[in-house]
């Protein structure tokens, strides 16, 4: 199985996921209950809306491998995006681009999203209703 890269911030929200779910003997069992409260950015890595279903069920079966032990994720360097604070399950976020003459406009594909290196620069772009977050690609 491939590794996936993703943040840090990806790796803590599921490692303190996977603490609160484990039982007596340190296996957590994976089942609806466990799977509703996964963290929100886990959950979106998962059913990202330009990923493909074969794509989220090979996501969803490295999250398992990962509870497993096996070495399935790779902590990438950061960079950030700026997306919409609100997410639709069916459309999913929206994600500002600017364009190579400055023109800005908003995509729902992350991989189009423009990157920033800097926080602070992608915060230029944050207000009441986009955010800056720390992207895994």
């Amino acid at each position: 199985m491939k590794k996936y890269k993703v943040t840090q911030e990806f790796m803590d929200a599921l490692k303190e996921w996977n603490d609160n779910h484990k039982y007596a003997d340190g296996v957590t069992l994976i089942n609806q209950h466990t799977l509703n409260e996964l963290p929100e950015d886990v959950t979106e890595w998962v059913f990202e809306v330009s990923t493909n279903v074969a794509e989220k069920n090979r996501r969803f079966g490295a999250i398992i491998n990962w509870i497993n032990g096996e070495d399935v994720f790779e902590i990438c360097t950061p960079s950030y995006i700026v997306q919409r604070k609100v997410f639709n399950l069916f459309i999913g976020r929206q994600y500002i681009s600017r364009g190579n003459y400055g023109e800005i406009s908003m995509t729902r594909n992350k991989k189009d999203a423009t990157r920033f290196d800097d926080f602070n620069k992608a915060s230029e772009w944050s207000n009441t209703h986009f955010e800056v977050v720390e992207v895994d690609e």
